[in-house]
């Protein structure tokens, strides 16, 4: 099976459930390391092509670069000798920057008096939803979420700036929270074990975005990581685990080897390389980490 991982660190506010913290990753490496065989992602692909999958074989990814990525996660993996693949984007490489699910999580969570509704223009229509209990807000982000993942970057960083204004409250950037610089991501590619995909520039919904955005997403991705690292990146994961045959046709096209999504489910001799499926990990997960490989694996 390959897993999918996130942020690996206790961040807070985290509703989704999409960081694990630095023990439990640790020990999941660890029940990696004694009781199966983990395996680099491309080597794993290789020997599905083959129809040879070692017995108990896992390959370890990582989505989104954030810092925790090179501070936390790669340590632990160094010490576990086991490889992994980090998928970066590449729209914060050049400032400090973070991810807009992290400051929409924050802005719900907020413990200080908001105005008793959220009022914004989405896709050119009027949105409204209550916000007067913690439950109302937890409910209003959920759905707000699920429409910001459609969105065009525009209209997703224009609905960021509105929740800002109704939220009445500076939101500046935390440092733990922030997706590593590019002198960051190339100092985690020197580490034994670890390579660099791409993951996209702008973290977008690549089906649900016109031929152009994803062509240049996907594309351009590929060359900004190439320029800085000096040698080919084969490897790229969807954002959210969307894609269509459309979109797998596009990655193929823009020189990638192999592609990654996120479905629950066993990892089949020859698959298609442009549609890998990972199971995800997630804070949750912790306690029944050892059953869920065993089931997945053994199923």
């Amino acid at each position: 099976m390959i897993l999918a991982y996130h942020g690996i660190a206790a961040r807070a506010p985290d509703p989704d459930g999409l960081s694990v913290n630095r023990e439990d990753f640790h020990a999941q490496m660890a029940h990696i390391r004694a009781a199966y065989r983990p395996m680099s992602l491309d080597a794993l692909v290789a020997a599905a092509a083959g129809g040879e999958i070692p017995t108990g074989a896992i390959a370890v990814t990582l989505d989104d670069g954030y810092l925790d990525a090179l501070e936390i996660a790669s340590p632990i993996l160094v010490e576990c000798g086991i490889p992994a693949t980090f998928f970066v984007t590449t729209g914060h490489l050049d400032a400090r920057g973070e991810f807009w699910w992290d400051t929409l999580a924050r802005i719900f969570a907020s413990e200080h008096p908001v105005p008793p509704t959220v009022d914004l223009p989405i896709e050119g229509q009027p949105w409204r939803a209550p916000t007067r209990t913690r439950t109302e807000r937890a409910r209003a982000r959920v759905i707000l979420s699920e429409r910001m993942i459609r969105m065009s970057y525009d209209e997703r960083e224009s609905t960021l700036v509105h929740l800002v204004a109704w939220h009445g409250r500076e939101v500046s950037r935390r440092p733990d929270h922030r997706p590593m610089l590019a002198g960051e991501v190339a100092q985690l590619a020197t580490r034994p074990g670890h390579a660099i995909g791409a993951h996209g520039i702008h973290h977008l919904c690549l089906p649900a975005q016109p031929l152009e955005v994803q062509l240049r997403e996907t594309h351009e991705s590929k060359a900004r990581l190439e320029a800085l690292l000096g040698h080919p990146v084969a490897a790229f994961a969807y954002p959210y685990g969307a894609c269509d045959a459309a979109t797998m046709e596009i990655v193929r096209a823009a020189g990638f080897e192999l592609a990654v999504t996120v479905a629950r489910r066993r990892f089949a001799p020859r698959p298609d390389p442009m549609c890998l499926s990972r199971h995800e990990i997630r804070a949750g997960d912790s306690a029944q980490f050892p059953a869920i490989l065993r089931d997945v694996i053994h199923r």
